[in-house]
């Protein structure tokens, strides 16, 4: 019976599907984008490469197999048998031009594409790795090298995931395009296969309820590294904090000299610098582009002083008397809070004229600043209790945002979104409002405390304490999605972000931490959210074995038997070759010694059981 092609272009729920092929061959595995088909056809006597968009059009003419397509805008990949082994190909609807790109006389299958790179099985390595092609600088590289098995890619953006057997049974792993990293995504006793990957989430057929299930995750936090890790002493003097981050540059407070001085580290050359040459104390480093602003002691009072990183030039901002502390920055501006006056005002000043401004003048304290573009946000204590106050630079009007009578307080802005920790629910909890649409809400509410919150773009991270220790927790504004970006039972304290980079101090004690960092899925940024624990069998299940190469094409006299997508055995399946493993090495003769013991064995403890079950009168009595 031939297997006919439906798709419906209809939204879900419409039962008007209409037939894209009728013809009666076999067409399967289809693969869409957009308004464009593909599948693989055996109307020819062998399997070709079809289109349909408002018509049908032939791909493949070649009378060797062409299988398995896949589509990205005008390229379509597919896995070709004219060589005499599988290689991948292309084809170009723009240009109608059909490319080879592998040549290896191994077999290459499972080919996946987005935008201009496409990715496959490779067998050239005597198992199946993971190998990529770039159709802009038409360069091939392996992604995967261990020795086990790695097969059936998915990428999206620049993350390329698979399913990995270096473990013994199939794991779910992926790897960074852009920073060359290998990483683990799903590990776990059982089996998990066939990822699909799609924007933030990721799916995959789970075999760890001893049935194949269909399980899934948010891709948010991919992958945490050090940035710098000092051995600890019982003294004071070997701590990183306060980091801070914008660009390719995280920058902190550094103790190692035995005072706190301000170091730099370059994300991309993993290069780490001294900033500051001048011996005293400084805190609350501040950096955007090329500057790096902090608060220093070395004039006996609290100043500011910046430092250029492409010039190395150290130079003063502001230097007043008093305390000039917690600088912020944006573009040309600086912003602190200052307490020149008896009081702390928040003042701005600007790099290139060197025009100092006072922004605040009420009596009270306003303090803990922070910038984007013209507006300003800071923590006010006009009201009795700490509310969240702006200023416009361009209009030079200010506006009360927060009126709660409880404490609002570590404000943070990115474009028309400003957030702070609130406390009008007695524990303390994250808070937003919409500059542009006059609209404030919660983030998240819950009686455990969240403090210090970070925005950048749609993403706003803080400290979160429900877990019993402090954790760096995410949301995703657009995607209204909660995540959890570290789990470590240690503490992560003052996160930062930019980009899709996340930063933080990751300590244990009171002497001393590290900066740790973390990269999120996409420059909008996206833990790793891992799906609820199903429950483990009580017997342990054998490694699975890498699924075999395609099978052979068959004679163009038949149409071939395609085969199922290769299953995970079943339970008792896998304990027989785990038996079977074991026993391997002995002389079949302790094996059959050993089946007849294990077979009377089993007798006992049937006879046994019927004994304790035997009532008198009632059936047979046990033999005696």
């Amino acid at each position: 019976m031939a297997v006919v092609l439906l798709l419906s272009f209809l939204p879900v729920g419409s039962s008007e599907d209409f037939p894209i092929t009728v013809d009666s061959a076999d067409q399967s595995s289809p693969a869409v984008y957009k308004d464009m088909v593909i599948w693989e056809d055996y109307r020819n006597g062998n399997y070709d490469i079809y289109c349909y968009t408002t018509q049908e059009m032939q791909i493949t003419e070649d009378q060797s197999n062409q299988q398995n397509p896949a589509i990205y805008e005008n390229i379509i990949v597919w896995e070709d048998y004219r060589n005499g082994n599988y290689d991948i190909y292309y084809y170009d609807l723009s240009t109608s031009k059909e490319v080879q790109i592998t040549e290896d006389q191994s077999d290459q299958y499972n080919p996946a594409i987005y935008k201009n790179v496409i990715v496959w099985t490779d067998e050239r390595n005597e198992n199946t790795d993971i190998y990529c092609y770039n159709l802009s600088t038409k360069e091939e590289f392996q992604i995967t090298t261990n020795r086990r098995s790695q097969e059936h890619p998915a990428i999206y953006e620049y993350i390329v995931v698979w399913e990995d057997y270096r473990n013994g049974t199939p794991d779910i792993y992926g790897y960074n395009l852009e920073t060359k990293k290998e990483f683990s995504i799903i590990v776990t006793p059982k089996s998990q296969t066939n990822p699909a990957f799609h924007k933030n989430t990721l799916v995959w057929e789970d075999n760890r309820n001893l049935n194949l299930d269909i399980c899934g995750s948010n891709l948010y936090a991919l992958e945490e590294f050090p940035i710098v890790t000092i051995p600890k002493t019982f003294q004071r003097g070997s701590s990183q904090s306060y980091p801070a981050i914008h660009g390719d540059y995280v920058v902190w407070v550094d103790s190692r000299d035995r005072e706190d001085n301000i170091y730099g580290y370059n994300l991309v050359t993993r290069e780490e610098f001294k900033i500051s040459k001048v011996s005293s104390s400084k805190w609350y480093p501040a950096i955007y582009g090329d500057y790096v602003v902090w608060t220093d002691t070395r004039n006996t009072g609290y100043d500011l002083y910046g430092y250029s990183i492409s010039t190395s030039e150290e130079f003063p901002v502001a230097a007043k008397g008093g305390m000039q502390m917690r600088p912020a920055i944006y573009g040309d501006y600086v912003v602190w809070e200052d307490d020149r006056n008896g009081n702390k005002d928040i003042y701005c000043c600007r790099f290139s004229a060197k025009e100092e401004v006072q922004i605040t003048k009420d009596v009270s304290r306003q303090q803990n600043p922070a910038i984007y573009e013209n507006i300003i946000v800071w923590e006010d204590n006009r009201n009795g209790n700490f509310d969240i106050y702006c200023y416009n630079l361009a209009t030079h009007e200010e506006m009360q945002v927060t009126t709660d009578p409880s404490d609002q307080l570590n404000p943070a802005i990115y474009e028309n979104i400003i957030v702070w920790q609130d406390k009008r629910n007695g524990s303390r909890d994250i808070y937003c409002y919409n500059l542009s649409t006059d609209q404030q809400f919660s983030i998240v509410t819950n009686v455990y405390a969240q403090i210090t919150p970070a925005i950048y773009g749609d993403i706003v991270i803080w400290i979160d304490e429900r877990n019993g220790n402090y954790d760096i927790y995410g949301h995703d504004l657009s995607a209204r999605k909660e995540f959890q970006i570290t789990a470590d039972p240690i503490n992560q304290y003052l996160p930062a972000i930019h980009g899709n980079i996340v930063v933080w101090e990751n300590s244990s004690s009171d002497y001393g931490g590290d900066i740790h960092g973390c990269t999120l899925f996409t420059t909008k940024p996206p833990p790793f959210e891992y799906p609820a624990p199903l429950p483990s069998p009580s017997v342990p299940l054998s490694s699975a074995t890498p699924s075999p190469s395609p099978s052979q094409p068959l004679p163009r006299s038949s149409p071939p038997s395609k085969s199922l997508p290769e299953k995970t055995p079943s339970p008792f399946s896998q304990v027989i070759q785990e038996i079977r493993e074991a026993l391997g090495a002995l002389p079949y003769y302790y094996i059959l010694y050993g089946i007849i013991v294990l077979i009377v064995i089993v007798l006992l403890i049937k006879e046994r059981r019927e004994e304790e079950l035997y009532v008198p009168g009632e059936g047979k009595p046990p033999r005696q």
